[in-house]
């Protein structure tokens, strides 16, 4: 059986929201998890109170280097250009978290999720991850599989990217190209440089999709921010 590491993220501004609603976002996702992992985003110092125990706290200051590891600009100018500190999706920030988790992890697989996302209808014995880990033991075409959004229907094949809950197989992650140029045509902007941008720009030119699985469960966003 493969191990799957269930990963999440919070930022000064969620933190509180998260360690106060953490059991039912546990909860929510009804799976025998090898390992639960909370990385904490520029939130050293910060008393956001008690967690479950078992859960492994990474910080995000505790990896520097996270861009370098993947072959990624820190300092890259086009990126500078388009996206700021100021910015509410400044890259870096939105980029981090998943390259220090799969960099952290030891699993098979990773559920990576938003930390005010939470699952409505989940079904015990037939969870998302169960279908999701089929699919991508099966599919060598599919690079990722989310939970669906509400949408009718039944499993979605997709060159839409994001990165808000995903199932993917860790090892791919980490031989990832990063850096893949945009489509001609396309202007360089702020979401190309995020990490779901980033996957966007791989899926472009290369035949590989994301699979939105059909209802239940449904992703519920509860919209902190």
């Amino acid at each position: 059986m493969p191990t799957v590491d269930l990963i999440t993220y919070c930022y000064p501004s969620d933190i509180h929201c998260l360690y106060k609603g953490w059991k039912a976002f546990r909860n929510s996702h009804k799976y025998p998890f090898h390992e639960v992992i909370l990385i904490r985003q520029r939130c050293r110092g910060i008393n956001a109170g008690e967690i479950d125990p078992s859960v492994r706290i990474l910080e995000s200051e505790d990896y520097p280097d996270i861009f370098a590891q993947f072959n990624i600009d820190a300092d890259d100018p086009v990126a500078s250009a388009v996206s700021n500190p100021g910015s509410r999706y400044y890259w870096k920030y939105h980029c981090m978290n998943q390259l220090i988790g799969l960099s952290a992890s030891s699993a098979d697989y990773i559920a990576f999720t938003d930390c005010d996302n939470l699952l409505e209808r989940e079904r015990e014995g037939n969870p998302w991850v169960k279908r999701g880990l089929d699919i991508l033991q099966n599919q060598h075409d599919v690079l990722m599989v989310c939970p669906s959004h509400g949408g009718p229907g039944g499993d979605e094949r997709t060159k839409v990217i994001s990165q808000c809950m995903f199932l993917c197989e860790r090892q791919r992650f980490l031989d990832l190209d990063y850096n893949v140029p945009v489509p001609d045509g396309v202007q360089w902007g702020e979401f190309h440089f995020e990490f779901e941008g980033r996957i966007w720009r791989y899926a472009q030119r290369h035949p590989v999709y994301r699979v939105m699985l059909g209802k239940p469960p449904i992703i519920i966003h509860q919209a902190w921010l």
